[in-house]
Formats: C-alpha cells, sequence, structure tokens
C-alpha cells in the first residue's frame, strides 16, 4: 500500500459512510437512490441523470451482498430500477465507484 493509498482510504470510507448516512436519513433508507431522488439533476438536456451511473455500478457489481438485495427485475441484460427497491443505500454505497460517489455528492448538495 502506497502512502497516497494510506491517506486516501479513511477519507473515502468516510465520504460514504457520511454520504449514506445523510442520504438515508434526509430521503430514505431502501431503494429511492435507484428512483433518483434527492438528487438534483443537471440542467443540460443530454446529461445523463445521476441515477444511472449508480445503476450502472449495482449491475455491473458481482459482490455477495449486491446481489442479495438485487430482484431480478430485468429489462434487456439491465436491472430495472426496481430491482434494488429493497436495498439499502448503507450496501449500495459500498459498490459505487469513486467517480459515481462524487457525482452523487455533487447532486445531493
Amino acid at each position: 500500500m502506497t502512502l497516497l493509498d494510506e491517506v486516501l482510504h479513511p477519507l473515502e470510507v468516510l465520504l460514504r459512510t457520511r454520504f449514506a448516512y445523510a442520504y438515508g436519513r434526509h430521503v430514505g433508507v431502501t431503494g429511492m437512490f435507484a428512483r433518483g431522488e434527492g438528487f438534483t439533476q443537471s440542467p443540460a438536456v443530454d446529461a445523463e441523470r445521476v441515477e444511472e451511473f449508480l445503476l450502472a455500478n449495482l449491475d455491473r457489481s458481482k459482490e455477495t451482498f449486491v446481489s442479495h438485495y438485487r430482484d431480478e427485475i430485468k429489462h434487456g441484460r439491465s436491472y430495472k430500477p426496481e430491482a434494488y427497491y429493497r436495498m439499502p443505500i448503507w450496501a449500495a454505497v459500498e459498490a459505487f465507484s469513486f467517480g459515481t460517489l462524487s457525482r452523487l455528492l455533487e447532486a445531493s448538495g
């Protein structure tokens, strides 16, 4: 582990836990993130909605905790947002890339 990793890893964990706590407290604990609730969307016409990034992260995840909460509700090869309605935000946030997490932080502020 490099010195940079030693410094950044605790900060990333802090951001994930603080985001999950604040989102769960103000918006809801389960599933609402999959619908994009609680996020301010970009005004750009061609901008992707923030929930598209988090859904892509969850769809790609092979983590056991993600498959535990994910229901088999698909549209083609992708899961529908409803597939994640049982998933608590504190579990979902662990599957988000740091880039997705930063987008969510920006959209929730």
